[in-house]
This record gives C-alpha cells, structure tokens and sequence, in this order.
C-alpha cells in the first residue's frame, strides 16, 4: 500500500490511500492504456477538462465531460449502472424496424415509428387533428370531374353535357341537338310556328291586336272579353323536368290594379284563376296574384295542397314600362331556375312536380275587377328532349 500525501506552503497535507495496482491503473488510465478493472478512489476526485470518461462494456465508446460554464461543476453518477445509447433503437420511446431509404421518423401519439417512403409521385399528407398522416397520392395525376366541388355528375350517358343550374354542373342526359325547340311570334296570334309542332289555344276569348315597340318589335295584346282567364294554352303536354324543359317569354303585363297574370308550366290544360292558381296542381310559374303583389312571384307546387308563393323576384311593372324576359328551367335533377332578363334570381328545389310530371305550357291573365285587362307577349321560346 502507498500513501499520497499532497503538501504546499499553506497546506498542512491530506492523505489518500491508494493501492500500487490502484495507481498503476490510474496511471495507465490517463494514459489512455485500456484496464481489464476499473481503479478504485475512495473520495472525490477532481478532473481536469475532457478528462473523466464514461466507456461501454465493449471499452469502445467513451464519451467526455466537460464544463461549459466558467465556474468547477459537479458530476454526479448514479450506483446503478449507466447504459448509454448507441443509436435510434436503444432509445425506449423508439421503435425502429427495418428502416429503407427514404423512411421519416413519425410519432404516433405514443412512441417514434418509421414510416417508410411512398411510392413514385406520393406526397405525405397531415390530416385532421387526431388523425394519422401517411403518404397520398397526388390528385393532379388522377383528377376527374367527379372529385370536382362544384360538379355533380350523376351516371352520365354517351354525349351528355354539362350544365350550370345555379349551384352546380350537372350533367344533361342527352345532347342538346337531341333537343326540339320552338318559338311563338306576336304575329302568330296561335299558330304553332315551329312551337313544338303544336298550336296555342286561345282561352277565355280575349281581344287581340299588334302592337310595335320602338325597341322591342312587335307584341300581341291581349285584352279581357269579360271572362275571368284569357290567353294562350299549350295543350299538349311536351314538358317535363326529366326532358330538362325550358320556356322563355318576353313580355309586358297590365295595369298593377285588379289584375293577376301566370306564365309557365302547370299539370292541367285547363284555365288557371284564383290567388292560388296551383291548388293541389303540381307547376312552376311566374306571375303576379293578388293587388298587393309589388314583386313578381315564383308559384310552385308539388301537386298536393296550396300553392306556394316566393316573393323574391324584380319588381311588378306595367304596361308603359320596358318589357321583362322571364325564363323558367326544368333541371334533370329536380330543381328550377329562374331567370329575369338573363340574370339567376331564384333556384327552387322543394314543392315540385316529379321528374316525369307531364306539364303544359300556360300563358294567361286574369281580371279580378274593375275595366278591362291587358298583358302584351313579344315572343315565347320553348325546348324539351
């Protein structure tokens, strides 16, 4: 046994007791000459920079304390035994199997996975919160009309085409030159000119004459004899929303006073009247009902109870004013737009006839009192499959 005794001027010398083989070991220690046993000091010992070294039971790795603050720090091991990690895998919140090039490391809410790569053109996705990400496909290489918000494509056939009702594209069932058209001329009076193959009938036995606007060509009045309803009835039921049917008129209607006017489609070819001319009809129709209508009105219904009435459209206007193009669409879907001098101001889509509804096409007026009434048509154009 050796004793060490450190002496200096002031200090009076403290003593450790070290064995020989001891201080051979922390000779070859310092050394860096590798020692079957660790040395033995039985009190603190201090270590100069980069000294004290922690090495594996291999003795291959070996990793150096040092301070980085100005002042001496204490380092403080444990009893137990100190394992080091040596890579991803030692780690306990790890989980590292047969990572490929290209794999991310993941947490997944519990523990670090690896996520292998995707395939080609793949992109890694975050999903909602809660939800595990993961690698998708990249929607430019296999977009379609169906991923498409705004589209509604519904079982399309050979040649169909897409049309805005409003909300949505939809797809038309057939082509549109599948489609018949027609269109009714002021100096027609009743005569089909291409309307379908199939006149107007004049009811109610009204007054006709031409009239000519300046801007707007030549309108057929059309004035009461007296009878309660009076105008032009298609009776030939061409129109249905499974056949994407449309009826457009440019027209002028009479005083706001005493007078109601309908123009589209109803399940009768009989005349219309009252303040709910839809009761228990099933139709779509433009038109005024009552003297205290100040706006035109959407009247539809599904063929059961009172019509119903949307007072969302332009303003009523009269005789002296310009004329209004007003255009009602039977959508394949099921719905209605309306449209006012070009311009979608309504889309119904409750209280409507069935897709395979027969309709016929009405354009009447009716006196509720006072003088004789008037309402002026410059020219009507219908199609239908």
């Amino acid at each position: 046994m050796v004793l060490l005794k450190k002496v200096d001027n002031s200090d009076p010398g403290t003593t450790d007791i070290v064995g020989g083989n001891d201080w051979d070991k922390l000779a070859d220690y310092y050394n860096n000459i590798d020692v079957s046993e660790s040395p033995t000091i039985n009190n603190d010992t201090s270590y100069r920079q980069d000294k004290l070294q922690i090495r594996n039971s291999a003795n291959t790795f070996g990793h150096k304390y040092r301070s980085l603050a100005s002042a001496a720090r204490t380092i403080t091991i444990p009893d137990t035994d100190l394992t080091i990690p040596t890579n991803l895998d030692s780690l306990s919140d790890t989980t590292i199997t047969s990572p490929a090039i290209g794999a991310l490391l993941y947490y997944n809410g519990s523990a670090w996975i690896v996520k292998q790569k995707g395939t080609a053109g793949q992109y890694f996705k975050t999903n909602a919160t809660g939800s595990d990400a993961g690698w998708e496909t990249d929607p430019s290489v296999s977009v379609t009309l169906d991923n498409l918000q705004d589209v509604v494509n519904s079982s399309p056939s050979r040649g169909d085409v897409l049309e805005y009702d409003g909300t949505d594209w939809r797809n038309v069932p057939q082509p549109w030159f599948n489609y018949k058209s027609g269109t009714w001329f002021a100096t027609a009076d009743t005569t089909a000119y291409g309307l379908l193959g199939t006149a107007l009938t004049l009811t109610g036995a009204p007054t006709t004459a031409l009239t000519r606007d300046a801007t707007y060509g030549i309108a057929r009045e059309f004035t009461d004899s007296g009878t309660t309803t009076y105008g032009l009835i298609q009776t030939t039921a061409f129109y249905r929303f499974q056949w994407n049917s449309k009826v457009r008129i440019l027209s002028t209607t009479s005083a706001t006073t005493n007078a109601r006017w309908w123009f589209g489609f109803a399940s009768t070819a009989s005349a219309l009247s009252t303040a709910n001319p839809l009761n228990v009809l099933s139709g779509v129709m433009i038109g005024v009902t009552a003297d205290t209508d100040t706006n035109y009105q959407v009247i539809h219904n599904d063929g059961t109870g009172a019509s119903v009435l949307d007072s969302t459209m332009v303003t009523r206007l009269g005789t002296t004013d310009p004329p209004t193009e007003f255009e009602i669409q039977l959508n394949t879907n099921g719905t209605a737009s309306i449209r006012v001098n070009g311009n979608l101001t309504n889309t119904i889509s409750t209280e409507l006839p069935t897709t395979s509804t027969d309709l016929f096409l009405h354009i009447t007026g009716q006196r509720i009192g006072g003088s004789n009434k008037k309402f002026a048509a410059y020219k009507v154009f219908v199609s239908s499959l």
